[in-house]
């Protein structure tokens, strides 16, 4: 009878817990739902276009989450005085390499063009585990913080090679280039606007908070890479840009004087000159 009595009180109970966690997991799923509809339509779900969409706002909320973070520690947690020295440090060691290696880093990445998407997982990993380090610095005010920006720099402006690389062969049938690009653009953009509010409340409970999400938003994105069609490693269709004189212009050679801008233009002035001949002021024969 006690038993039977307790499976009797039991079952509203049960049916009390699954309609509340339905009510909680509706929202979630129903957002899910209509981001991957979003992303996955006019064809973008078939060519693969939809998941680098993902990847792309993925890669934007991550990176805000530790503009975020970099925000509220190098400039805005200390006072004046002392922010200008921190703000110094930062350009000097983080933007000023960045600088200089950032006309590097695209030629680098084109002689691997098998493997765009471990190229672009590998970004992504390498700035979740950065992330790591910089909350690490952030709790105990070490200089390693500069350094680990540099490293999500330079991470990035990888990912943004590779990305603008993947693009044409991800294009679905009657899908411009323009519009693919605008598409993927317009996600990071949206992230990027949800995940400030929540980068911003995460700061509230730690200054390193941020960066532990950034964490995890990267090691998403990392799975996610390798979720891209195979056809993204494929060179097929590519052939390398070779540099060709314009008409008319020949290339100096090693015993030739002058350039071949010069002797283009002497073989132009001969031809008008020789065409010339024979005519009035306005080229009209006499």
């Amino acid at each position: 009878m006690t038993s039977a009595r307790s499976h009797k009180d039991s079952g509203p109970l049960r049916r009390t817990g699954r309609t509340i966690g339905h009510a909680l997991r509706t929202p979630f799923t129903g957002t899910a739902r209509g981001i991957r509809k979003a992303t996955h339509a006019h064809g973008a779900g078939e060519s693969g276009l939809g998941k680098l969409i993902e990847l792309h706002a993925v890669n934007g909320a991550g990176d805000v989450m530790i503009t975020i973070a970099l925000a509220s520690t190098v400039f805005f947690s200390v006072p004046t005085d002392e922010a200008r020295g921190r703000v110094a440090l930062y350009l000097a060691v983080t933007m000023a390499p960045f600088t200089l290696l950032a006309p590097v880093i695209g030629p680098l990445l084109d002689h691997l063009p098998h493997g765009r998407r471990a190229a672009m997982a590998g970004a992504m990993l390498a700035r979740a585990v950065l992330a790591l380090t910089m909350a690490g610095a952030v709790a105990t005010g070490s200089l390693e913080l500069y350094p680990a920006a540099l490293g999500v720099l330079v991470c990035s402006k990888a990912y943004g090679v590779v990305r603008s690389a993947v693009v044409p062969r991800l294009l679905p049938p009657r899908f411009s280039l323009v519009k693919a690009n605008s598409r993927v653009t317009l996600a990071g953009l949206l992230a990027t606007g949800i995940a400030a509010p929540i980068g911003a409340g995460l700061h509230t409970i730690g200054s390193a908070w941020p960066l532990y999400g950034a964490c995890v938003i990267f090691i998403g994105g990392t799975v996610l890479a390798f979720t891209l069609p195979r056809k993204v490693d494929s060179s097929k269709g590519e052939r390398k840009a070779q540099l060709v004189p314009p008409y008319g212009v020949t290339a100096p050679g090693p015993n030739r004087r002058g350039t071949g801008r010069r002797t283009g233009r002497r073989r132009a002035a001969r031809r008008t000159a020789r065409s010339g001949r024979g005519c009035g002021p306005w080229g009209r024969p006499y």
